[in-house]
C-alpha cells in the first residue's frame, strides 16, 4: 500500500458517541420513528455542564466517539445528514489499493479548538504508526473548522499535505441562531424546549453562529456582535467571534505560501437563510440580503463555504445539492477523488443538471407537503418521491408540474414519521436528483 493516507473528518452530529459501553448518539430515522421520549432521553444524556467552554468534561459528561455515523440522522430542527457510509465506501473502492482511508470520529458536542487539539493528538499517534508522508484532511461541514484551526492555529500545517473542505460554515450559519433561539420550525411541545435547551450547553453550536453582517436593522446589516438578538448570548456570539479570529490572524502571521493544498467544495442554487432581523421582540429569517437573494446549500450560504480572504467563489467547486447530502454527492465525490489523483477534470461537469429543492423541514401529516424546484432547463421531466429511512420502494411517485420558466411544483401527502424526500430526472439520458429529509408531526 502506498504511504497516502485520508482522514475523513465528519461534521456536527456526525460521530457515533458511547458512555461506557452504551450508545448514546446515533439517532438515526429509525431511533427518531420510535417516539418522541426516546428522543428526549437522548438530548438529557447529551447535555453538558454550563460554562464548559474549552476544557474537557469530566467522567460523568464525558463520551467516547466510536466512528462515524454511516447512514440518515437528524438533529430535529437543527442538523441532518447523510452519514459517511458513501463517501467512506466510495473512497475505499477507488483509493484502497493508493491509500488508507480512515476516520477521525469526535465528541462534536465540544468546543472546536479542544477537538483541534485532539485532531493533532490523533495524527501524531496515527502518522507515526502507518508511517504516512502523504496526508489529507477531508472534512464535512464544522470538521472543516477543526481541521484549520489545528493546521493553522496549532501548528500542524507543516505535517499535512492536502485540506478539503465539503460545506464547511467558515464564516457561520443562521440555522445555529435558529438552534440556540428556538426557532426550528414547528412546535414540537416540550421536546422543542429541551433540544434548544440542550444545544445551548455545546460550545461547537456558539462557535457556528454567522460572523458576517446577518442583522438586518433600518434596511442596514450589522454582526451579531453588534446587535442584541432575542435569545442568543452575548457570550456565544464572542466566542464564534474570537474562534474565527484567532484564526483568521494565525493565517496572516504564518509564513506564505500554505505549505497544503486547499480545495474548497461547497452547494449552491439551494435556498438559504442568511439574514435575520427582530420584529417586535421575535427573530425573522431573510433568504435575501439586501435585494438579491444568497443560496446556498439549504445551511450554509455560498459565500460562507469558502474561507476568508478569498475574493471571490471562483476556486471552489460548487453543487446543486443540499448540505445534509454534499457528501455523499456522486459527482462531487468524482471530483474529490480527482483532486486526489490528479485525474483531469471536466468529464463530470458535462451534460450536468442542477436542481434546487425547497422543502420544509416540518410538517403536519394533516397538510399536503409541498415540493418546489428550480432548475436552468424549463423542459425537464422530473418527478419526485419519498423513501422510509432505509431506502425502501419509492412512495407516492408524483410527476412535477412545469411552470415554463424553469419552476416546479407538487404536493405529497405524508403519515407522521421521518421521510427522505426525493427528487429525480425521468429521463435516463440526463439525470439529476436531489433529497431531503423532512419529519412529519
Amino acid at each position: 500500500m502506498d504511504d497516502k493516507l485520508i482522514v475523513i473528518i465528519p461534521g456536527i452530529t456526525g460521530s457515533v458517541l458511547r458512555h461506557r459501553d452504551e450508545e448514546v448518539w446515533n439517532l438515526s430515522l429509525s431511533a427518531l420513528s420510535r417516539g418522541l421520549t426516546r428522543t428526549v432521553e437522548t438530548m438529557d444524556r447529551l447535555r453538558l455542564p454550563a460554562g464548559i467552554g474549552d476544557e474537557e468534561p469530566d467522567a460523568e459528561e464525558a463520551l467516547q466517539p466510536a466512528g462515524l455515523i454511516s447512514g440518515w440522522h437528524i438533529w430535529p430542527g437543527f442538523w441532518a445528514g447523510s452519514g459517511y457510509g458513501r463517501l467512506a465506501s466510495i473512497l475505499g473502492e477507488r483509493l484502497g489499493e493508493v491509500a488508507r482511508v480512515m476516520p477521525f470520529a469526535y465528541d462534536w458536542r465540544l468546543s472546536v479548538r479542544v477537538n483541534a487539539r485532539r485532531l493533532g493528538h490523533f495524527l501524531d499517534q496515527t502518522v507515526d504508526r502507518t508511517r504516512a508522508r502523504d496526508v489529507t484532511l477531508l472534512c464535512h461541514s464544522m470538521g472543516g473548522l477543526i481541521a484549520r484551526y489545528y493546521l493553522e492555529v496549532l501548528g500542524g500545517r507543516d505535517g499535512v499535505n492536502r485540506l478539503i473542505t465539503i460545506g464547511t460554515p467558515f464564516s457561520g450559519s443562521v440555522k445555529a441562531v435558529r438552534m440556540l433561539a428556538g426557532d426550528i420550525g414547528l412546535s414540537l411541545g416540550s421536546l422543542a424546549e429541551r433540544l434548544t435547551e440542550v444545544a445551548r450547553t455545546f460550545p461547537a453550536v456558539h462557535q457556528l453562529l454567522p460572523t458576517y453582517a446577518c442583522v438586518e436593522t433600518d434596511g442596514d446589516y450589522r454582526r451579531l456582535a453588534d446587535v442584541p438578538v432575542p435569545g442568543i448570548a452575548s457570550a456565544a456570539v464572542a466566542d464564534a467571534v474570537l474562534l474565527k479570529r484567532q484564526i483568521t490572524e494565525a493565517i496572516a502571521r504564518n509564513a506564505n505560501p500554505r505549505p497544503y493544498q486547499l480545495h474548497v467544495f461547497g452547494g449552491k442554487e439551494q435556498p438559504t437563510d442568511n439574514a435575520v432581523r427582530v420584529v417586535g421582540g421575535t427573530l425573522r429569517y431573510d433568504r435575501r440580503h439586501g435585494q438579491q437573494e444568497i443560496r446556498g446549500d439549504g445551511t450554509v450560504p455560498r459565500f460562507s463555504s469558502v474561507p476568508d480572504g478569498w475574493p471571490d467563489d471562483t476556486d471552489a467547486s460548487l453543487f446543486a445539492a443540499r448540505h445534509s447530502g454534499l457528501q455523499s454527492n456522486r459527482r462531487l465525490i468524482d471530483q474529490l477523488i480527482d483532486k486526489l489523483t490528479g485525474i483531469e477534470l471536466g468529464a463530470y461537469m458535462d451534460q450536468s443538471i442542477s436542481l434546487s429543492l425547497d422543502v420544509p423541514e416540518f410538517v403536519l401529516s394533516s397538510a399536503p407537503l409541498p415540493i418546489v424546484v428550480n432548475a436552468e432547463d424549463p423542459h425537464l421531466l422530473l418527478r419526485a418521491y419519498v423513501q422510509n429511512e432505509s431506502s425502501g420502494p419509492p412512495v407516492q411517485l408524483t410527476e412535477l408540474i412545469p411552470d415554463g420558466h424553469g419552476g416546479y411544483s407538487c404536493q405529497l401527502d405524508v403519515v407522521p414519521g421521518t421521510w427522505r424526500v426525493v427528487v429525480e430526472t425521468a429521463s435516463s439520458s440526463r439525470q439529476a436528483r436531489i433529497s431531503e429529509l423532512v419529519v412529519a408531526a
